[in-house]
């Protein structure tokens, strides 16, 4: 495999035990090590617990052999076909199949203790969740059906690459702020920083309108109306996916799909606003993807058909019509990712300089 790929590997996600219990202090330490998903739709938070789980896993492959040797030499094309995880558990160390046990019984732990603090947005056992211990016969060992459910899909490796590029710039963005206040020669200046940063996000907050869940009804007939300019009182879904099929395949891919975000993106990342975080923008583009990917491509095959389209909508499947909570103002790492994160930038200082060097964290407070 082509060293991009490696590079993919290079997780900066803490692999800590999950807390017991649900009390408040209990709480809190989840929250620390696994973020928190309180004001994130359902089906964010599953797309958010599975991502979190992935990476976890793949911190631990990544020091295994069998596995870096698949990485390192199997092409695109082969990664696609499946080759990377057929029959990989076999291959792979003892120490590794018992670590991949313990991350594992970690996250069954960290799920029921969801359960007990009545979130049960992972309860039910649909295609989405499949990948959850909850569901598995087998709730305390990894295996086979595990790395299968994980790493099937080779597009949700390149999302959580994307994912961890992009945790990476929110965390540098956290580090020049406090760095900024740190270095703040007076009270008042300090001051100063703090209030600019709460008047953008006021703003932000004002400006706003409503976000709707990709291709919902509410969506689909404001990109109709809004974005194509035709009669709301003629809406009509065949003509509507027609309008954006723009090669006539038959088909939406993802630029073709990404066409019908547009005008909920710049509700929440206007272009021409100068606080509008371009790198934020595209990522939340990509999140829309993803959870239309994850809900109506029941192929695994990257793109919508219009079959797949009015399949799901007859099925009610995404009835719920619950509004898109945008990244804008959230937290997309822990105080212990941006640990790790910091360490990771003085550890490549060291390389740089040839010196080490000990990192101090600003205060956040």
């Amino acid at each position: 495999m082509k060293l991009s790929f490696v590079c993919f590997l290079l997780l900066c996600f803490c692999s800590q035990s999950s807390p017991r219990g649900v009390d408040r202090t209990a709480k809190e330490a989840q929250d620390k090590i696994y973020g928190n998903i309180e004001n994130m739709t359902p089906k964010q938070a599953q797309d958010r617990e599975f991502f979190r789980y992935l990476l976890r896993v793949i911190k631990v492959l990544d020091q295994d052999k069998a596995w870096k040797d698949r990485t390192e030499t199997l092409s695109n094309g082969e990664i696609l076909d499946g080759k990377l995880t057929i029959g990989l558990y076999e291959e792979l160390s003892a120490g590794t199949k018992e670590r991949l046990d313990d991350v594992k019984k970690q996250e069954l732990e960290f799920q029921e203790n969801l359960i007990a603090d009545q979130k049960t947005h992972m309860v039910e056992k649909i295609l989405r969740n499949e990948w959850n211990p909850l569901h598995h016969e087998h709730k305390d060992s990894f295996n086979q059906k595990d790395i299968d459910l994980l790493l099937g899909r080779y597009q949700d490796l390149v999302d959580a690459k994307r994912r961890e590029k992009f945790q990476k710039h929110e965390m540098e963005k956290e580090l020049k702020h406090r760095e900024e206040l740190k270095n703040a020669k007076t009270e008042e200046e300090r001051k100063e920083l703090e209030e600019k940063e709460k008047e953008k996000e006021s703003k932000h907050k004002k400006q706003q309108e409503t976000m709707h869940e990709p291709v919902d009804d509410a969506q689909l007939k404001e990109v109709w109306e809004k974005s194509d300019g035709l009669d709301p009182d003629y809406f009509d879904l065949k003509t509507l996916f027609k309008l954006h099929d723009k090669n006539n395949d038959g088909f939406l891919d993802k630029w073709e799909l990404e066409t019908l975000f547009l005008n909920d993106i710049e509700k929440a990342y206007p272009e021409d606003d100068p606080d509008t975080d371009i790198m934020e923008r595209d990522e939340e583009m990509e999140r829309m993807r993803e959870y239309a990917m994850n809900n109506i491509d029941k192929n695994g095959d990257g793109q919508l058909s219009l079959e797949e389209v009015v399949q799901v909508k007859a099925s009610g499947e995404m009835d719920d019509e619950e509004e898109w909570h945008p990244l804008y103002g959230s937290r997309e790492f822990t105080e212990d990712d941006l640990t790790a994160y910091q360490d990771e930038i003085a550890k490549e200082k060291i390389v740089e300089d040839g010196a080490p060097k000990s990192p101090v964290l600003p205060n956040s407070s």
